[in-house]
């Protein structure tokens, strides 16, 4: 696939920071879904410590309005403001790594005698089981998720359905799927 390289501005949610991809690089991508990139981050017009640019992967969270964005990674949050230009390169990849798995959900794979049912899943499907999981703010809502998740995987199910991937799953910058574009 090829490299894409554009120049944006972070955008701030309290203590979140994240770049959304100009539309037409979104629109390049593989799925409305999630997709995964390797970036590559340099600031333009900025002092940071290290000017070494940050590589590394990161997922391409749908933002349900046809676009993706990304976190900016921990270990540059502190270096960057909003008044930043970063200059971002990023290629796509094929092969995604596998996500973590929170503990009530690995505790319930494991009661449910499902953990190596899980474990031979692609990665893909276990993000999409991640991403469905974690998309609601109720901890009931979660809960019936989860054991939802262990009844579809006995009767093997490799994949939630119903479930719009191309919406956005993180509910403390997300409102109904969709990423807050403003505050």
């Amino acid at each position: 696939m090829p490299t894409h390289t554009f120049y944006t501005n972070l955008i701030s949610y309290n203590e979140t920071k994240i770049v959304k991809l100009p539309d037409d690089i979104s629109g390049q991508l593989s799925s409305r879904g999630m997709n995964f990139a390797e970036i590559k981050i340099k600031v333009k017009n900025g002092l940071i410590k290290d000017e070494t640019p940050l590589v590394t992967l990161v997922p391409l969270e749908p933002d349900g309005h046809k676009s993706h964005w990304f976190y900016i990674p921990e270990r540059l949050s502190d270096q960057i403001t909003e008044d930043d230009v970063l200059e971002i390169e990023l290629a796509p990849i094929e092969n995604w790594p596998s996500p973590s798995t929170p503990d009530d959900f690995l505790e319930s794979l494991t009661s449910s005698n499902l953990y190596e049912y899980y474990q031979d899943l692609t990665s893909k499907a276990q993000w999409e089981w991640m991403r469905w999981i974690q998309m609601t703010n109720n901890p009931d809502t979660r809960k019936k998720r989860i054991t939802a998740s262990m009844d579809k995987m006995h009767k093997g199910m490799k994949r939630p359905c119903c479930f719009d991937q191309t919406r956005c799953t993180d509910y403390s910058i997300c409102s109904n799927g969709m990423l807050k574009l403003t505050l």
